[in-house]
């Protein structure tokens, strides 16, 4: 912020010259600038307080605009998904596999422009506490997730820089959705710490024979969740994508500060904190 620079309501006549707003006073304060500091000072508080006003005020009306293009969002959504419902086993029994399938393929049609056909993909057995459906579109890529994601939100991905924009041929995942498309169940959790899988690592999950959240599914997780409330999941952990495996041994892990969903890696041994894989039921196995 230039504090020397113009203010909307300066202190002297407008049309004064800066020396002349700011005259110098002879014998009086620093002889070595030749201006009084007590008007220099008063005029520097004054400047930095409109800059402050306007700052807000702008921020102020940054907010608004956000929220406007949110709500616009969310009413456009709402015609194709019963929000908080339209995928969920639990809230509401009546949905039946059928209306799932069509909320999805209304998803991928509204959101990415792909038109699907769900009338084959058959879900898991249904249990306790996994009220989410998820369905992975046949041929959908994670760089197609990242960037859709990028539309919405910000997306911070460190996995890309890290071994490259190619993560189709090099990431092994459970579940693959190249050949076709599946479903998995998952726990309808903002964080992934309040799950079923606290304490574990990606290595832990993968001994006990356990299906996790991958990076894939997580992502479309994150993206179908935030059209649907406005909000992030995992603002206070993050998620181990146990389901995925990168080239270097490590997992991606997705979590999200401030808006911004961060995509980054962990050793699959790494257990701290709010770090935990997100459990899935699955019909698909790799």
């Amino acid at each position: 912020m230039n504090i020397f620079g113009k203010s909307k309501n300066n202190l002297e006549d407008p049309g004064k010259t800066s020396k002349e707003k700011i005259a110098p006073t002879q014998g009086v304060g620093d002889e070595s600038m030749g201006y009084d500091p007590e008007q220099m000072n008063a005029l520097v508080r004054t400047i930095i307080r409109e800059d402050r006003e306007q700052l807000q005020e702008a921020e102020v009306q940054q907010t608004q605009e956000d929220t406007k293009k949110l709500e616009a969002l969310r009413k456009k959504m709402s015609k194709i998904i019963d929000i908080g419902t339209g995928d969920n086993f639990e809230r509401k029994k009546e949905n039946s596999p059928e209306q799932i399938r069509l909320v999805w393929q209304k998803f991928y049609q509204e959101v990415f422009g792909i038109e699907t056909d769900f009338s084959k993909v058959e879900f898991p057995e249904d249990k306790e506490g996994f009220e989410r459906a998820i369905i992975m579109a046949k041929g959908i890529t994670t760089q197609q997730l990242i960037k859709k994601c990028r539309e919405y939100f910000a997306v911070s991905d460190g996995v890309s820089k890290a071994i490259g924009e190619d993560l189709e041929g090099v990431i092994v995942s459970e579940r693959s959705c190249m050949q076709e498309s599946y479903a998995v169940l998952v726990q309808d959790l903002v964080e992934a710490s309040r799950g079923k899988l606290k304490g574990f690592s990606a290595d832990d999950a993968k001994a006990e024979k356990i299906a996790t959240e991958t990076l894939k599914e997580r992502l479309i997780h994150e993206l179908k969740y935030f059209l649907e409330t406005g909000k992030h999941l995992d603002i206070e952990s993050v998620t181990i994508c146990a389901g995925s495996l990168l080239p270097n041994g490590e997992v991606p892990t997705v979590s999200s500060f401030k808006g911004n969903v961060l995509v980054v890696s962990k050793a699959s041994n790494y257990s701290a904190g709010g770090y935990q894989p997100r459990p899935v039921i699955a019909k698909q196995v790799a």
